[in-house]
């Protein structure tokens, strides 16, 4: 929701948060492999909000009151299903971070739960300065939208945007050996908009 300047609420509706388990062994974990999780963001000339559950490829736009502007979709994007490998590369990422984790119960409650057949095609939007709509659709590759809603192409970064201006996209390299984090600028042309 957005509260005004007046103090009065402006309500974009319900939106599912992240998906996660909630289990009573505390070594098990909560996470869910390639987990469904809604984001917002907001810009643009005149500002706008945009919100996205992220389980299909749609982002809605509002204005700021509250109203459905546009619904964004990208229909040429195919589905990446959901494989045994990739759930096992997932757990071996959450056992290297977390050495303590129990999967005993985790198997349990996940093979007792129907099981999705497709990676969430949205993991993250973001807005530009220009008001172009950014999706993340899987590893660091973004889908970018005019401020139209057209679709403009894809764009591949090395880490995900903090702040994306009118010429240049600035964002957090993932730790080195060292674990330093730094940041990192890439130009920006927009010259094909």
């Amino acid at each position: 929701m957005r509260i005004d300047s007046a103090y009065a609420t402006h309500s974009f509706g319900w939106w599912d948060g992240r998906e996660s388990l909630s289990l009573d062994d505390p070594r098990a974990t909560s996470g869910v492999p390639f987990a469904v999780g809604s984001a917002v963001a907001a810009g643009g000339r005149p500002l706008s909000v945009y919100v996205t559950n992220g389980d299909r490829y749609e982002v809605r736009q509002f204005s700021t009151e509250g109203v459905l502007l546009r619904i964004i979709r990208r229909a040429a994007v195919e589905p990446v299903p959901i494989t045994a490998t990739g759930i096992d590369e997932w757990r071996e990422a959450v056992s290297e971070l977390n050495p303590w984790v129990d999967w005993r119960s985790w198997d349990r409650a996940m093979a007792a739960l129907p099981p999705r057949r497709y990676r969430p095609p949205i993991h993250d939007i973001r807005v530009d300065a220009e008001g172009c709509l950014w999706v993340l659709e899987g590893q660091m590759r973004w889908s970018v939208f005019g401020p139209s809603g057209r679709w403009l192409g894809t764009l591949d970064l090395p880490f995900a945007p903090s702040w994306i201006g009118e010429d240049l996209v600035i964002g957090l390299r993932p730790g080195s050996y060292l674990d330093i984090q730094t940041f990192a600028g890439y130009r920006l042309d927009r010259r094909g908009e």
